[in-house]
């Protein structure tokens, strides 16, 4: 029974390493690489939308109901888009996606970089280099943050080692059993 349960924790501290990593990666990438998931595994129902702020670019998951196309943002609000023409749905990360502005809720047209209804490539461009330049308050989180995750990180890798020396120990009991049969 020993044995067993050895077994377990070993399989179970893998486990929790690999389901830790899965939730630091997709904590990282702002929610995408779930998002990536739910949109690959719909088998082409769903849609990325890449949506473009002032200040940031945020990915939603939106899919096409009566030629509309539907997405959810932030307080559980539906956002509908109508005429989003063929040319703007692009694929990437192979899969379906489609640039929009989040101010004017209009689609953008990927090739020239203009929105259906009229954009300022030269106002976003003058946003993003006010955003590199500025210094951010938060700063000091990001950097405790960082810290806390570095600790995690080595407090999992230890557990990890621990158990898996106890499981080497169970292997080395386990050798001259076998080699009695």
């Amino acid at each position: 029974m020993s044995q067993f349960y050895d077994l377990m924790i070993y399989v179970l501290s893998y486990a929790i390493v690999i389901i830790g990593g899965f939730l630091l990666i997709n904590f990282l990438t702002n929610g995408f690489v779930l998002k990536w998931i739910v949109i690959k595994g719909s088998r082409g129902k769903k849609i990325l939308i890449e949506e473009y702020d002032k200040i940031s670019v945020k990915f939603r998951v939106g899919e096409f109901k009566d030629n509309l196309l539907r997405y959810k943002v932030e307080g559980g609000q539906h956002k509908l888009i109508s005429n989003v023409p063929k040319e703007s749905i692009e694929r990437k990360y192979n899969i379906p996606f489609v640039a929009i502005d989040g101010e004017k809720n209009a689609v953008m047209n990927i090739p020239d970089n203009s929105l259906v209804t009229g954009h300022d490539p030269i106002k976003i461009d003058s946003y993003f280099e006010r955003i590199i330049k500025m210094k951010v308050a938060g700063d000091d989180i990001f950097i405790k943050m960082v810290i806390g995750l570095v600790i995690l990180c080595v407090v999992l890798v230890a557990i990890s080692l621990y158990f898996n020396v106890a499981t080497s120990n169970m292997v080395k009991e386990l050798i001259p059993i076998g080699g009695n049969i």
